[in-house]
C-alpha cells in the first residue's frame, strides 16, 4: 500500500500445503472408546441420535473412527449425565448408540452414570494417591471397562494419555443438542386477507395455525418452514414432505372447530380420504390451506391445497362426518400374544427397518422413527400379517400432550405397512399409501402402543392395488 507520507510495504504469501494424514487404525487390540455427556437422559439420547445420523449422512467411514473418539474425547465438556462405549468399527459404534436411543438397557461395553449420584463415594476413592498409578495400568492392559465405569460416575481422566505421540485429528461433529424450551408469550401470526384488511390470531393448534375464512369459504391456514420434527424428520427421495397422517389430524382438527358445539361428545370420522399429490417443504417454507364445504345431510367436504402462483395445488381430499355414541366400546379386542405366535417367522428390530426403509429411499430421523420392532408371518388364509410396536421417540416426548394422533406414531404405523413390503419379493422399492378407506378414532394415541397390519378382505399381495387394514 502506498500511503500519504509515501511509505509502502509489501507481503509475500505461500501456498499452505496440509501435511498428509496419518490414518489411526482401530481394532481388537486398540479399540476406540467413545463417550458423550449432557445435562439430563433426554439431552444425552439426542445426542447419541444426532451422532449417529452425522455418521450416516456424512457417509464416515471406519478410517475416521479414531477421530471420533478422540474429538468427543478432547473437544467436548464432561457434563452431568455421561455415556461410554468401547468399539472396534464404525458400525458397532452405530448400533450401540441406536439401541441406547432406542431405550435398551444392557449393552455389551457400554457405560451409563451420573454424576451427583455416585459424587461422594468416588471423592473418597479419588482421593487415593495410587489412583493415577492404577489408571495408566489399566490403559497400558487394555482394561477400559474398569475406568469407563469410573468416569461415567465422575472421574475425571486425562484422554490424552490413551494416545501416542502421534494424535487423531479433531473433525467436525454435532455439538450439543439444547433443550428447545420457550419462555416467551406465544407468537401471535398475522394473516393479510385478499382484500388489503389484516387481523391477527394466535395459533390454534400446532398444526392447525389460523382461521382465514371469509364470506365466500370457511377455510384455515398453516405456514410451515420445514423445521417441524415432522418435516425435517421425514424425508422421501431428498424431499421434505408433509406426512399424509399429519394432513389427517389437520382435517379432523379444522372440522372439530368449525363445527364447534356441534361437535359435543362425538367423534370426527374421516372417510374417502384421497392423497392426491405430495406437499413438498422446501427452504422456502409452504402455506398450506383447508378447505371446508358442509352438505345438507351433515357430510363435511374438504381439501388441502397450496398455491402455486395463481394456480391451487390439492394435495388431499375427503369427506368428515360426526359419529355419536363411538366410545371404544364396541371395538374389537385382540390377542396380542396370539397375533405375536402368529408373526413370528421374522422379526426386524429398529435398525433394521429404517436401515431397509432408507434403500427405499424413505429417510426418517429420530423424530420420526417410532418403530421399535416389527414381526411378519401368516394367517390362517396363508396371507402375510405384521405386527409391529410402537413407542414415542425420546425427542418428541415433549410434544405428547399437543397431538391426539402424535404425528410419530401414527407415521410409524404406516411404516410399519412398508415393512410388510419386505416379505413380499418387493425389493426396495418405496410404496406409500396414496388413499384411505375411513379413519375412526376411539381415543389419543399413548405413547406405547402396537400395530397389526393385515390385508383386507378380498384384497391379495399380489393385485395391483393393494387394500391394507390397520
Amino acid at each position: 500500500s502506498f500511503g500519504a507520507g509515501g511509505s509502502n510495504a509489501h507481503l509475500i504469501i505461500e501456498e499452505y500445503v496440509a501435511p498428509a494424514r496419518q490414518v489411526i487404525e482401530v481394532s481388537a487390540h486398540k479399540p476406540a472408546v467413545v463417550v458423550l455427556s449432557a445435562r439430563d437422559e433426554d439431552r444425552l439420547k439426542e445426542q447419541a441420535e444426532l451422532l449417529v445420523r452425522a455418521i450416516k449422512e456424512r457417509n464416515f467411514k471406519q478410517e475416521d473412527l479414531a477421530d471420533i473418539a478422540y474429538t468427543l474425547q478432547v473437544g467436548r465438556e464432561a457434563m452431568g449425565v455421561r455415556l461410554a462405549c468401547v468399539v472396534v468399527t464404525i458400525d458397532e459404534l452405530k448400533d450401540k448408540l441406536q439401541r441406547y436411543s432406542l431405550g435398551e438397557a444392557v449393552i455389551d461395553d457400554l457405560y451409563r452414570g451420573e454424576v451427583k449420584r455416585n459424587k461422594e463415594a468416588l471423592e473418597a476413592f479419588t482421593a487415593d494417591e495410587d489412583l493415577a498409578k492404577a489408571m495408566q495400568a489399566w490403559v497400558a492392559k487394555g482394561k477400559f471397562h474398569k475406568l469407563l465405569d469410573l468416569w461415567v460416575k465422575g472421574l475425571n481422566f486425562d484422554w490424552a494419555l490413551l494416545h501416542g505421540e502421534v494424535k487423531p485429528r479433531r473433525i467436525s461433529l454435532p455439538t450439543y443438542p439444547f433443550a428447545r424450551e420457550r419462555y416467551w408469550l406465544p407468537m401471535v401470526a398475522e394473516s393479510v386477507r385478499a382484500n388489503g384488511a389484516g387481523h391477527q390470531s394466535s395459533r390454534l393448534h400446532p398444526l392447525l395455525h389460523r382461521n382465514t375464512s371469509d364470506l365466500s369459504e370457511q377455510r384455515f391456514s398453516s405456514t410451515f418452514t420445514g423445521q417441524e420434527f415432522f418435516l425435517r424428520d421425514h424425508v422421501i427421495q431428498g424431499q421434505r414432505v408433509l406426512p399424509g397422517v399429519v394432513q389427517l389430524a389437520l382435517a379432523r382438527e379444522a372440522v372439530s372447530r368449525a363445527l364447534g358445539a356441534q361437535v359435543g361428545g362425538a367423534q370426527v370420522l374421516l372417510q374417502g380420504v384421497v392423497f392426491v399429490r405430495p406437499a413438498v417443504v422446501d427452504g422456502e417454507g409452504l402455506e398450506v390451506h383447508i378447505a371446508l364445504e358442509p352438505d345438507e345431510a351433515g357430510v363435511v367436504s374438504f381439501e388441502i391445497y397450496s398455491a402455486a402462483g395463481e394456480n391451487e395445488l390439492v394435495h388431499s381430499q375427503g369427506r368428515a362426518v360426526l359419529v355419536h355414541g363411538s366410545d371404544g366400546s364396541l371395538v374389537a379386542r385382540h390377542d396380542l400374544q396370539d397375533l405375536g405366535t402368529q408373526c413370528a417367522v421374522r422379526e426386524r428390530d429398529a435398525a433394521a427397518c429404517y436401515g431397509a426403509f432408507a434403500a427405499m429411499g424413505l429417510a426418517y430421523g429420530p423424530a420420526m422413527q417410532a418403530l421399535v420392532s416389527l414381526r411378519t408371518g401368516q394367517d390362517a388364509q396363508g396371507q402375510v400379517q405384521a405386527l409391529g410396536q410402537l413407542e414415542l421417540p425420546a425427542v418428541v416426548q415433549g410434544h405428547a400432550r399437543e397431538f391426539e394422533l402424535h404425528p410419530s406414531l401414527m407415521d410409524g404405523a404406516l411404516q410399519a405397512t412398508a415393512g410388510l413390503m419386505l416379505d413380499e419379493g418387493g425389493g426396495h422399492q418405496a410404496t406409500l399409501p396414496f388413499a384411505l378407506e375411513q379413519l375412526e378414532v376411539f381415543s389419543a394415541v399413548p405413547a406405547q402402543a402396537w400395530v397389526w397390519v393385515r390385508y383386507s378382505a378380498g384384497s391379495r399381495a399380489q393385485d395391483a392395488v393393494r387394500k391394507l387394514d390397520l
